[in-house]
């Protein structure tokens, strides 16, 4: 990808001067190709969204090209595709598979084993970093919100049938904190 693609995609981004709009042409090959990298890499039996991520790597980030993308997807992305995915997991969430207190307890460890791994571990990184306490922690509890790629991790792995239904839901279950 980094050989072929990335030379493409720098041509692109270099036909595309600063002062005036990207080509319609450029934005849609670029979407084509994102779209195509993640077909190909499902069809080899690796999840799709690996291909659109390296293709991504390929886009150079200078110039009008990045900025137009984004412009042009980020709505669209965050506004209604990141929802429908978070509802798609939950949907795929099943509560019910968790017996007992033991499986209960197992929730709730791992739920405070989480969020106190993010929050301490980047407390103490930050105060390191002679970061004010106050701002330290601040951003620990920033860093604790994020979980969209561990829950596309996980998501994939129940759809690999790595492991049981009520270990998945478990461990969906700790994003919501």
């Amino acid at each position: 990808m980094m050989v072929a693609v990335k030379p493409i995609m720098s041509w692109i981004g270099h036909r595309s001067p600063d002062n005036e709009p990207v080509r319609e042409t450029f934005v849609c090959i670029t979407l084509a190709g994102v779209l195509a990298s993640g077909f190909v890499t499902d069809a080899i039996g690796i999840h799709s969204i690996f291909g659109a991520f390296v293709f991504g790597l390929t886009i150079p980030k200078d110039g009008p090209l990045a900025r137009m993308l984004i412009e042009k997807i980020e709505d669209f992305v965050s506004g209604l595709l990141l929802p429908l995915y978070f509802a798609s997991s939950g949907l795929k969430t099943n509560v019910a598979s968790i017996h007992g207190v033991t499986s209960w307890g197992l929730l709730g460890l791992v739920i405070v084993t989480a969020c106190a791994g993010k929050i301490l571990g980047t407390f103490f990184v930050a105060i390191a970093h002679k970061v004010p306490c106050r701002e330290a922690m601040t951003l620990g509890f920033l860093m604790n919100t994020k979980g969209l790629v561990e829950l596309i991790v996980l998501n994939i792995g129940k759809d690999r049938k790595v492991k049981p239904n009520y270990c998945t839901t478990i461990l969906n279950s700790s994003f919501i904190k």
